[in-house]
């Protein structure tokens, strides 16, 4: 569903009234800025981690999504002019360098100057392909054509596992991964052994190389992975079973999973 020119894509968290007149593109080009609101916004919220007031959206932006921010709605992409021909394009040419996202490097840097816990969320391969394309589409490319979200997924692959390295270079302590829009109760569990538990196995064997942040797994990504008997405890880690509010530490992170690689 398209509310008018745009497509929601991800609902604004709870903000201090303040926040409400702000320039969120001012703000997210503004490491300075950011970093002080994302201060405001845990104080407000008592959370004991950082979190960016606006989620994974400098990721999106990296990559070219016309995001617009809505006190109501939430973040949704800009769809003036938009046609599935030109974001299927988009989506088979995607880049990303770590140099696309200075601003927000400065801005975890800043953070962690000031000894903040720092947790950054991360989309997985369909919630990113979906800033570009809506759901349904996503769903018949699988099995319309087949080649071309191979293509596409390989491309994102790779943009999602140089992402990890990064944030874990840039000495972000929580990194939480999820897939808001594909999971074993949206698509069921035969779509999620055929493509999405694969996705993830591409992805996530580079958190073991990790330095020093920890991964939360949210549900819908555990589960997928569970029914996919790819995950075990382990009591060093990578990987922590989260719940869907990962930002404070009541979230329990005392036992640790690791992968089982298929």
């Amino acid at each position: 569903m398209r509310p008018g020119n745009c497509r929601l894509i991800s609902k604004m968290m709870k903000y201090p009234e303040n926040f409400k007149d702000l320039d969120w593109n001012n703000v997210t080009e503004n490491p300075e800025l950011l970093a002080n609101k994302a201060i405001e916004l845990k104080k407000f919220q008592s959370n004991q981690r950082i979190t960016l007031p606006i989620q994974d959206e400098p990721f999106q932006r990296a990559l070219g999504v016309k995001l617009e921010y809505n006190w109501r709605l939430g973040i949704t992409v800009n769809e003036n002019g938009w046609s599935e021909e030109k974001a299927r394009l988009q989506l088979q040419n995607l880049k990303l360098q770590e140099s696309d996202l200075n601003h927000f490097r400065k801005t975890i840097e800043l953070l962690k100057a000031q000894n903040e816990t720092v947790l950054v969320e991360v989309s997985g391969v369909f919630t990113t392909m979906n800033a570009f394309l809506p759901y349904e589409k996503l769903i018949v490319m699988t099995r319309r054509s087949p080649n071309e979200f191979e293509q596409i997924t390989g491309r994102i692959i790779e943009i999602l596992r140089n992402y990890l390295v990064w944030l874990d270079s840039w000495g972000v302590d929580y990194i939480y991964f999820t897939d808001a829009v594909a999971g074993v109760d949206i698509v069921g569990p035969k779509f999620a052994r055929k493509y999405l538990g694969p996705l993830l196995l591409k992805i996530l064997p580079v958190v073991e190389e990790f330095q020093q942040a920890k991964v939360l797994l949210c549900p819908r990504v555990f589960l997928t992975l569970e029914i996919m008997d790819s995950i075990r405890p382990s009591k060093v880690g990578p990987f922590y079973a989260s719940s869907c509010s990962a930002f404070k530490l009541e979230v329990p992170i005392e036992e640790g999973y690791q992968l089982i690689s298929l």
